[in-house]
């Protein structure tokens, strides 16, 4: 696969990662404990709580998986 190949699928999935976002209002994260892809409400500020580990805290032990 070449390069320009690689970098148009990238922007595809990036573009698609940025439509659920607009129009869901939700974002694909993953557990800073450990690794669980989660999907969470962007309008929520609670805290975030993995369902695999029992993790609960703040958004940002919660990086985005995609960014």
């Amino acid at each position: 696969m070449t390069t320009e190949i690689k970098e148009k699928l990238k922007q595809e999935q990036l573009f698609f990662m940025q439509q659920l976002r607009d129009k869901a209002n939700i974002n694909i994260v993953t557990c800073g404990s450990c690794g669980t892809v989660i999907l969470h409400h962007m309008d929520k500020e609670d805290d975030i709580v993995c369902f695999d580990c029992g993790l609960e805290s703040e958004q940002y032990d919660f990086p985005d998986l995609i960014y």
